[in-house]
């Protein structure tokens, strides 16, 4: 009886430790502190946005009409709500995927490519994540300083 107690006692350690960290579709860790509470923004819409259409391209870009900015690709399931905004890094396009404000994904995308929704396409690499996360907390706060100086 004492064994079953001490194995119970250790399986419960082990589950209340793995509920410590988030699984990513593939059932990698992601670490927590890559949770983002700041303004979304799709930085490429944004750029593409100000750039002048090319003679005889027609530009069509959907804004939200409370905050103005492009709107960011978003999907809700049950609880969870999975945002999928778009970078330029390193002379890559990406899109992240961030469920619930967490950074769980992010996959290349080609210079014309709109957005990819499909789990088995995200990369979950936590070094990765964590740069591409750090850049784009970057990005979006240099684009909305730039935004306020033109205020």
């Amino acid at each position: 009886m004492r064994k079953f107690s001490l194995l119970a006692a250790l399986l419960l350690i082990v589950s209340v430790l793995a509920g410590c960290t988030d699984a990513g579709p593939n059932n990698d860790t992601v670490p927590s502190d890559l949770t983002y509470t700041g303004t979304f923004l799709d930085l490429v819409a944004e750029e593409e946005r100000n750039t002048p259409p090319v003679d005889g391209e027609l530009k069509i870009t959907k804004v939200d009409k409370e905050t103005g900015w492009c709107v960011v690709p978003a999907m809700s399931s049950g609880d969870a709500e999975f945002l999928y905004p778009r970078m330029d890094y390193d002379g890559e396009r990406y899109q992240l995927r961030f469920e619930n404000g967490l950074l769980t994904g992010y996959t290349t995308l080609g210079t014309g490519d709109l957005s990819v929704t499909a789990d088995d396409v995200y990369g979950t690499d936590e070094d990765m994540l964590a740069e591409l996360f750090d850049e784009y907390v970057r990005q979006v706060n240099e684009f909305l300083e730039s935004e306020e100086a033109k205020e």
